[in-house]
Order: structure tokens, then C-alpha cells, then sequence
């Protein structure tokens, strides 16, 4: 499989690709191709899953109506390890409509990303790890009524 490429929750099979027509179609919906050297291009991505299945589709169209997929049937299948295999799929046909040059940078800046992204996690990993069973009840309990509060 080549690293545009990924599969489903039902096995299929999607290419992603981005074209010049794919591209006008992505800032159609707001999604600006030549904006990828920017972070935020990036970020709003990962915080934002209705766009990256917008995004996905787009990119998988072609191949997908090939096969029969629908745009919901599409978004059903994508879950869990799928929707990481389909948005490395997607970064890496986004680095391939890039011109040639500025590859290794947008590479190494979507590298730095999953770095900081690890280490939150591991920051985040750390800090659930120091809370009591008794820390947590309470952070559960901030912010909602519990039967004994008042108005």
C-alpha cells in the first residue's frame, strides 16, 4: 500500500489525493491548500474531526465512488485506527501537491507537531497518573450539582 493509501473499518481500500480541482473544492470549504506552512492549517485538523471528514472526502472521492462509497457511508467507516491511517493518508497527498522544495520543511514542521503532541500526552499521562481515586470524584463532581448542593 503506498502512503497515500489506507483502509477502512470494512477493509476498503481509499486513495488520498489532492489535484488542482481537489484543491479549489478544499477552499471551497475553507480549507486553503496553499495555507500549509502555516501550523494552524494543521491544528485545525486535528481539533476539528467534521472538517478532516470533509477534507478526507475530497481527497478519496474518486476512488471511493470507483467502489460505491457514499460521502456518509465513507464517514461511518472511519473510527479508531482507521481515521489515523486515513490523516496520514491525507498528509501525505497534501505534501505531495506541494512543490518539491518546500517538502522537507513542511515535512519537519509536521514532524515538531507530533513531537509537541507527544510530549502533552505524556504531560497529560503524568498528571492522570498523580490523581487519587478521591481527586477524581471531586474533579467530577466541579461544576455539577450533586444532590446535597443548593442553587
Amino acid at each position: 500500500m503506498s502512503p497515500q493509501e489506507f483502509q477502512d473499518v470494512k477493509g476498503r481500500t481509499f486513495r488520498a489525493a489532492v489535484s488542482l480541482t481537489t484543491a479549489a473544492r478544499l477552499r471551497e470549504i475553507g480549507f486553503d491548500v496553499n495555507k500549509m506552512g502555516e501550523p494552524d492549517f494543521w491544528v485545525r485538523l486535528a481539533e476539528d474531526p467534521e472538517l478532516l471528514g470533509k477534507v478526507l472526502w475530497l481527497m478519496v472521492e474518486p476512488s471511493a465512488t470507483v467502489q460505491g462509497v457514499t460521502p456518509e457511508d465513507f464517514g461511518n467507516s472511519l473510527e479508531g485506527d482507521a481515521i489515523y491511517a486515513a490523516s496520514q493518508a491525507m498528509r501525505e497527498a497534501l505534501l505531495s501537491f506541494c512543490q518539491p522544495g518546500v517538502r522537507p520543511a513542511l515535512r519537519n514542521l509536521l514532524e515538531k507537531g507530533k513531537a509537541a503532541q507527544q510530549i502533552a500526552i505524556e504531560q497529560l499521562a503524568n498528571e492522570v497518573e498523580k490523581l487519587t481515586p478521591e481527586q477524581i470524584l471531586t474533579l467530577s463532581n466541579s461544576g455539577t450539582n450533586s444532590p446535597g448542593s443548593q442553587e
